[in-house]
């Protein structure tokens, strides 16, 4: 950057790709397939994917389109074209969402080791810890929710290439447009990460005090104005999302994505407003941290009664010796960039930087769940509601990762605490895709059952069912009978439709 004197030392400790860095993607890919690819085979349909099947099938992908237009066009012209070659069997979408979920791991590896390269081990384990984030657990509904990873993949691309627009000056003619049109692409897709804009300003002015001799909180401009770029990507996201988009969609409803809808109970009462938002935001960073990093550790956790049980503690044991094996194999392999520089100093300030940063990120990844009021949730045995701790993915394993190095500088004893984080995470993630394969069979039993006993049903014929499914409940089975009984509809009717008897009698 001009004007930006380089450091001797920074310079000696550029990112090189080794076969080490390859054995690193590697492994998160194979043990993204040992958690989550196990039950792929044997899932199937969930929640939000009905309604978009049923789309699909009856009006085709432009269909699909409108059905999003509403409320995220881009992802429906996304699911417009993917789904014409996955189709609307489960396997496909259950892949991608796979893929692309490991994807995003790896590269945040790489993006790491751009922000610090003589840590290779803690980058990895901010990416393996990410994808076993135990917070989140609804990777089973392959389709509804391949919106949200392919959002957080392109924020990582985009973070990515910001750190090494930076780290390597002679690229930043390409790397920063494309760091820019991925973030603009992530924010569209879903709205779920846009607070993390912020934590990106801290990583460039991280960056920033790594790549000068000399820096002080004069040269936060300097920060500030690399981030310019990409501070207007994001302001222009927010009042197109705010305050444009809900006017000019015949299709939009007043929701919690209709940022300008919700001014005027702010204004009316601020006071109020702000101490709710903030009893919310404190709410989901303790569900997002503390609880989500707890979460496993239940008793059913280590009840040993069924083959899935056992299963699922065999492969978490195949992933701690992959994360042991792959953490001694990368410090050996930074060892020579240690050399250069005093161990106290470099811990010191590897330290300082990913506590700061963990903490931004913390703070900043709720906001679009501050200020709509969206408090996460979770609800045994299946629980939708934690979705809204997938923003804090990134910076609370980033925070966990620096807190073990932190507070347990002993290399055993934090060899320990990692492989039981990983062990219990792993089988946690592991038998609950054996939930959501049990909740398929029940699907399909109950749908065998309709079609058993009554193989023809009348057009406009409702359904009550007490014990429906809870992936079924609610509008998440609309269209699903007229899969079963009228698979040929091209004019989009909902013709059947399944009620849950047991919820109706409760909310009444």
């Amino acid at each position: 950057m001009t004007g930006v004197a380089p450091n001797k030392t920074s310079q000696d400790a550029r990112f090189h790709f080794e076969r080490a860095d390859a054995l690193a993607i590697i492994s998160m890919f194979a043990i993204g397939g040992l958690v989550y690819g196990l039950y792929i085979p044997l899932l199937g349909f969930y929640w939000d994917d009905w309604p978009v099947v049923w789309v699909y099938n009856a009006l085709g992908p432009q269909g699909v389109a409108t059905y999003f237009a509403g409320q995220r066009p881009a992802y429906g012209w996304i699911i417009a074209n993917l789904a014409p070659l996955l189709g609307i069997s489960p396997l496909g979408w259950h892949v991608a969402s796979l893929v692309v979920r490991c994807a995003s791991s790896a590269l945040l590896y790489v993006a790491f080791c751009g922000l610090w390269p003589r840590r290779k081990d803690i980058a990895w384990l901010i990416g393996t810890l990410v994808l076993l984030y135990p917070g989140f657990t609804l990777q089973p509904i392959a389709l509804g929710f391949l919106e949200y990873h392919l959002s957080f993949l392109l924020f990582v691309i985009s973070l990515a290439a910001s750190i090494f627009s930076i780290t390597t000056p002679a690229y930043r003619w390409l790397l920063l447009p494309v760091s820019l049109v991925t973030e603009g692409l992530s924010y569209l897709v879903i709205e779920y990460f846009v607070g993390l804009e912020l934590f990106r300003l801290v990583v460039i002015g991280v960056l920033l005090k790594r790549e000068c001799i000399a820096w002080n909180f004069k040269k936060l401009g300097s920060a500030l104005i690399v981030w310019i770029p990409y501070a207007t990507v994001w302001a222009a996201y927010i009042v197109w999302r705010g305050f444009v988009f809900h006017v000019v969609s015949q299709y939009a409803t007043v929701s919690y994505m209709n940022v300008g809808a919700g001014i005027s109970p702010i204004v009316s009462s601020p006071a109020s407003w702000a101490w709710g938002r903030l009893q919310g935001g404190i709410h989901n960073l303790l569900m997002a941290t503390v609880l989500a990093w707890a979460r496993p550790f239940s008793p059913d956790l280590i009840n040993l009664g069924s083959r899935s049980a056992i299963l699922s503690w065999a492969i978490a044991a195949l992933v701690v010796g992959i994360a042991i094996y792959m953490l001694q194999r990368l410090k050996t392999s930074a060892q020579t960039l240690r050399a250069s520089e005093p161990l106290d100093d470099e811990r010191d300030r590897f330290l300082q930087t990913g506590l700061l940063l963990g903490v931004v990120g913390l703070v900043v990844a709720g906001l679009p769940f501050a200020v709509s009021g969206l408090r996460s949730a979770f609800t045994p045995p299946l629980s939708f509601d934690d979705r809204y701790t997938l923003s804090f993915m990134l910076p609370a394993s980033l925070m966990l990762s620096c807190l073990l190095a932190f507070l347990v500088p002993k290399r055993p004893s934090r060899v320990l605490l990692v492989s039981l984080i990983l062990l219990t995470s792993s089988a946690y993630q592991v038998q609950n895709g054996s939930l959501y394969r049990r909740e398929w069979l029940t699907q399909r039993a109950l749908f065998w059952q309709f079609a058993w006993r009554a193989p023809a049903l009348k057009h406009g014929t409702s359904i009550f069912a007490a014990g429906v499914p809870r992936s079924l409940y609610g509008n998440h089975s609309a269209g699903v009978l007229n899969l079963l009984y009228n698979q040929d509809d091209s004019a989009g009717r909902l013709d059947y439709f399944l009620f849950d008897l047991s919820r109706l009698s409760a909310d009444s």
